[in-house]
């Protein structure tokens, strides 16, 4: 019987070294076939082009008008967009809104050219009777356009001579002058295919009031993070700007602005308005508004002599309101603040 055994287990070791070598020779093919993923690269960004901060994203900081280029690979990258923000208006005017901000954290991207535009912050406005400029609007698009995310500038604060503007809407509306009318926000209408989209926000709040009666108290502007401060009647003071909205991912040391860091990753504060008054332009003078943090300006003081402080450039804050007492050609509303985009991913 021996034979026999020896004769089955070497034909048993003949069969296992076969399929031992139709399996190596399988995987062979497979390893021959196999498909291998490209890395992400990308470029583009003024102010930061790839900065690798150690917290394991790569940013891609935009200042001004410029293209975001994908030249392989995809990934999803977190992106933020802020809008310029409004000036302050004249006479005891409301604070500018801050610009509109719009952050997607889970934008899927392929290879292509996205450009991206930066929107400038509201210039002051002349003498005179004078509601704030508008901000402008900043956008992350392609073309052709499967992507496209727009941020909205923020409203002009309003002014308290005729013909007494009201605060103008925005992405974050500007403050009331004092009868009242402040800008509404519009932010939250704009961007209708990403609504409800997984990791998709956008802010942007109203105007603050003014406070009627003989007081000049105007409202602050609109902030990302919540509504403008109403003047109040009596005294007790002007509208604050409102509060900016956090965004910590974003602070000023990780995207390479160094000029931010003192906002801690705040965005988008609204103007405070200006200085009011007891009955027209007579003292006593009520205190003016502060800016909202995160960018925004304060409203001017009374007497004339300070003007309204402009927004922090790159923020998207509001201007301060200005202040013209006795009727004499006296300090203007302050300069809104440039908006910004920042893209940021972890490296494939």
């Amino acid at each position: 019987m021996a034979p026999i055994k020896s004769s089955l287990a070497k034909s048993a070791k003949q069969l296992l070294g076969f399929f031992n070598t139709a399996d190596l020779g399988l995987r062979g093919a497979t390893q021959i076939t196999r498909h291998v993923v490209p890395p992400f690269e990308a470029s583009g960004g003024n102010l930061a082009n790839g900065l690798e901060p150690g917290n394991g994203y790569k940013y891609h900081t935009f200042g001004t008008n410029g293209d975001f280029t994908v030249s392989s690979g995809s990934n999803t990258v977190d992106i933020l967009i802020v809008a310029g923000g409004g000036a302050g208006g004249n006479n005891r005017g409301g604070g500018g809104g801050a610009g509109g901000i719009v952050h997607h954290s889970q934008l899927s991207l392929e290879p292509g050219t996205y450009p991206v535009v930066v929107g400038d912050g509201a210039a002051q406005p002349g003498t005179g009777s004078a509601r704030g400029a508008d901000g402008t609007d900043s956008s992350f698009a392609s073309s052709p356009s499967p992507v496209y995310l727009l941020a909205k500038g923020g409203g002009g604060g309003g002014c308290n001579s005729a013909p007494f503007e009201p605060g103008n809407p925005g992405g974050s509306g500007g403050g009331a002058n004092y009868n009242g009318n402040p800008g509404p926000a519009s932010q939250g209408s704009q961007n209708s295919p990403y609504s409800g989209a997984t990791g998709f926000n956008q802010y942007g709040n109203n105007g603050g009031d003014g406070s009627g009666g003989a007081k000049y108290n105007s409202g602050g502007g609109g902030g990302a993070g919540g509504v403008g401060g109403d003047g109040t009647q009596p005294s007790s003071g002007s509208g604050v700007g409102g509060d900016g909205q956090p965004f910590p991912g974003f602070t000023g040391p990780l995207i390479g602005v160094p000029a931010l860091n003192p906002l801690s990753g705040l965005y988008g504060g609204g103007g405070g308005a200006s200085a009011g008054s007891e009955n027209g332009y007579n003292p006593p003078y009520s205190p003016p508004g502060a800016g909202g943090p995160g960018g925004g300006g304060n409203g001017s003081a009374a007497p004339a002599g300070s003007k309204g402080s402009p927004g922090v450039q790159y923020s998207g804050g509001g201007g301060g309101g200005g202040h013209q007492p006795g009727g004499t050609p006296g300090t203007i509303g302050g300069a809104g603040g440039d908006g910004i985009v920042i893209i940021r991913y972890q490296p494939s």
